[in-house]
């Protein structure tokens, strides 16, 4: 059961790779998998997606073709193949070979497939990617490989890829308006989850390991969230600050929002700006299942009209801009071959669109933090002091930059910027 169960989880994973190859879109992995090993699906079709460009680099090497002229379903293939050879430490090469090529249906396409792994199999090392190109042996865009070593440096940099590459945890935030520590702790131990508290924000919890767990009665009543410590650090620092009210613009789906809530200890209010009624409709299922009752949520596009919120000024407001995700590849993997550098242009443009009309809603003495999952400075510390350029009564009292590490947080930015 379990070897049949493991070649329809690859079999899933071959069709939602091939579906996001031709899309070129988010990959997005459904719950109706039956017979599926979910858990070793998603692994795989997220390494293999993060490993996109060094597997593309053995499939052109070994077979002598350049990408574009191997047929998708071929390279998909392909990409198992060299996964399986070059990761899979417990899979034999025969089967590795074997298991690829049952990949594909036609019998020509398969002993092609045969051919070009075993002909790597008969010499590894002739193939291997040069020391220097870390773009290929990191399997990054080479233009975030040049803003890393330029910017962080080589050893720095290389954390961040490494991070990058790795398994990402878990990180379950603490419901502590409903639960206490001692009764969360323990339904974590009765589900044999192995977990480790945060050493600097008490109620996050780390672990690697949900084991189902977020299915389970006790998540469903809101004991947790699971939100990355980087995206905690922004809605914690806004905290600081007095005032019932916070706006949260950008907000789906909810987990600054629901932080700010229970921060204010469930009283005041949080006003959640989003687009779509998708979204609309994702911040208020996190609210109820969490039991928060101070949560407003306000459905309208926030750059064109939302008469709603636009009446008055706000003393705490949250923005959570659009952005490149380049914090966060480990978890959208997909992320890293999407965006490109033509881009910048467009998304930071929408950034300081957003960040310039929330800066109109805050009032005097008011705090503002605005957040991003990406740690390019263009999208950071640069949209933020272009914004300020020439606006008096406002000033930065606060920046940080977090940057991904492996068995840490993912990468993220926040800025807190006050009216005089």
């Amino acid at each position: 059961m379990a070897l049949i169960s493991l070649q329809k989880s690859r079999a899933r994973a071959f069709s939602l790779l091939l579906e996001n190859e031709k899309s070129a879109g988010k990959m997005t992995i459904p719950d109706d998998n039956a017979g599926i090993m979910r858990s070793y699906l998603t692994e795989l079709a997220n390494n293999i997606t993060k490993q996109k460009k060094l597997l593309d680099y053995y499939a052109r090497r070994v077979s002598g073709r350049k990408i574009p002229l191997i047929k998708k379903e071929i390279l998909i293939a392909l990409r198992f193949g060299f996964y399986f050879l070059l990761f899979d430490r417990e899979m034999p090469e025969y089967a590795a070979v074997n298991e690829s090529a049952a990949l594909l249906k036609n019998k020509k396409e398969r002993g092609f497939l045969n051919a070009v792994l075993r002909k790597y199999i008969r010499d590894r090392k002739k193939y291997d990617p040069p020391p220097d190109n870390m773009a290929v042996r990191f399997s990054h865009p080479e233009w975030f490989v040049r803003f890393a070593v330029d910017r962080f440096g080589p050893e720095k940099a290389l954390s961040i890829f490494e991070a990058d590459n790795s398994v990402p945890p878990v990180w379950l935030r603490l419901n502590f308006l409903k639960f206490g520590h001692e009764e969360a702790e323990k339904a974590l131990k009765e589900e044999n989850i192995v977990f480790e508290k945060d050493k600097d924000i008490g109620f996050l919890y780390k672990t690697y390991k949900t084991r189902g767990f977020l299915r389970e009665k006790f998540f469903k009543e809101g004991a947790f969230y699971v939100q990355d410590k980087s995206a905690v650090l922004p809605a914690l620092y806004l905290s600081r600050f007095e005032g019932d009210e916070v706006l949260d613009i950008c907000s789906a789906p909810g987990g600054k929002a629901t932080l700010t809530a229970q921060l204010l200890k469930g009283k005041g209010r949080v006003i959640c700006i989003d687009r779509t009624a998708e979204k609309a409709r994702l911040i208020g299922q996190n609210a109820e299942r969490m039991g928060l009752n101070n949560i407003e949520i306000v459905q309208c596009d926030f750059l064109n009209k939302c008469d709603r919120i636009e009446s008055k000024l706000y003393g705490k407001i949250l923005v959570d801009a659009p952005c490149s995700n380049t914090g966060a590849w480990r978890k959208r993997p997909e992320a890293r071959w999407l965006f490109t550098p033509v881009k910048f242009r467009e998304i930071t443009a929408v950034q300081k669109e957003i960040l310039k009309k929330a800066l109109s809603l805050l009032a005097k003495n008011g705090v503002l933090v605005y957040s991003t999952c990406s740690v390019l400075d263009i999208e950071n510390g640069d949209v933020v002091r272009d914004v300020l350029k020439g606006i008096n009564d406002l000033e930065l009292i606060y920046e940080k930059l977090t940057l991904q590490e492996t068995d840490g947080p993912e990468g993220g930015y926040f800025a807190a910027l006050r009216r005089r």
